[in-house]
């Protein structure tokens, strides 16, 4: 038999009984220290799905060693209701140095014919894996940062403000924000891609098993319409607040200026951020936010573990079927520790 590329390797879906060889690939071709390699609990129940591990794997034929790794979550991870969306996000995409030419898109190509979904954004690739998404013609661009600076912080440490919030997002508040505990009882509508729930929210964040993060409805009234979704970031003896999702009624939310503020200096932040691709500008304009220049002089920080006081901007990779897709930084596994530590929020 002639030797083909197929004949060097196969390509397979993770089974769960391959999980340590999937951590000895991380920890010898991706990053020796990796989180999933100092706390394989946390890769767990990040892609753990009954017997299979969300991973597509390369295996070398005759040493049947790891040649190469597509990693993805669907949305289905958190709410085996939204199953049938087929909704995913991608994760690690990695090939050994001595791998064959064209593994990893072959890999790539077996993720999409055996899972099939209906959408798929990686969020924050290396370039080489943002040079093969763009050459399968995916659409591909950078999240926008808005962000609303503390009016009582008089020296940052995290932050560098250029300039301070604008005079004319300081009018009335349309909208009342209160802290809320999740529970099943919420209905809200959520008229957006990807489809996600309440369950959905209380099994990726509330239930998350290291970072802490907190829910503050959105209300008109009496009525709850919106939910944000909050960490709170510590560096440099100070803190931030990231608003890491919004579920629900999103392009209802009106002026939130004031209250973001009382927020803000409520935990003794020095400002609040998000990271969004796909809600018009003026939406987070009207709720008070400012828009991030990446190449300005207000720096407000993107990486934390470790720490780097510069702007960020983060790429995404996009094949879809909606023009109603929003991201967020908590899709894919963008708000995922990359350090265990004591108190770790």
């Amino acid at each position: 038999m002639a030797d083909t590329l197929e004949n060097r390797y196969k390509i397979s879906r993770c089974n769960a009984s391959e999980f340590c060889d999937l951590v000895d690939f991380l920890q010898k071709y991706w990053k020796d220290d990796h989180i999933f390699v100092k706390c394989p609990a946390l890769l767990k129940w990040q892609h753990l799905d009954g017997s299979f591990i969300n991973f597509i794997i390369a295996r070398e034929t005759g040493s049947n060693r790891i040649l190469g790794i597509f990693g993805f979550i669907p949305t289905s991870q958190f709410d085996k209701d939204l199953s049938t969306n087929k909704d995913t996000w991608g994760a690690i995409w990695k090939v050994t140095d001595d791998a064959p030419y064209g593994l990893g898109m072959n890999i790539m190509q077996f993720f999409h014919d055996e899972v099939k979904p209906l959408s798929h954004v990686s969020v924050s690739n290396t370039d080489i894996a943002l040079n093969l998404y763009k050459l399968t013609r995916q659409k591909t661009g950078y999240l926008n940062q808005y962000y609303i600076l503390s009016d009582s912080v008089k020296q940052y440490t995290i932050a560098k403000p250029g300039r301070k919030n604008e005079a004319e997002i300081r009018l009335p508040d349309e909208v009342l924000i209160k802290e809320i505990r999740l529970s099943s009882d919420f209905s809200l509508s959520h008229p957006f891609h990807p489809q996600k729930s309440i369950t959905y929210l209380i099994n990726r964040y509330q239930n998350h098993p290291i970072y802490k993060y907190r829910f503050f409805g959105i209300y008109e009234g009496t009525a709850i319409f919106a939910i944000f979704v909050i960490r709170k970031q510590f560096a440099n003896n100070s803190s931030c607040l990231r608003l890491v999702d919004i579920y629900g009624e999103i392009n209802s939310i009106g002026r939130a200026y004031h209250q973001l503020q009382k927020l803000i200096m409520k935990e003794e932040s020095e400002y609040i951020d998000c990271c969004n691709y796909g809600i018009d500008e003026a939406i987070f304009a009207r709720m008070g936010f400012v828009k991030l220049d990446p190449e300005g002089d207000t720096i407000i920080p993107n990486y934390f573990e470790p720490f780097e006081q510069r702007n960020v901007a983060i790429n995404f990779a996009i094949k879809m079927q909606y023009s109603d897709y929003i991201i967020f930084k908590g899709d894919a596994d963008q708000d995922r520790p990359s350090i265990i530590k004591d108190g770790n929020e």
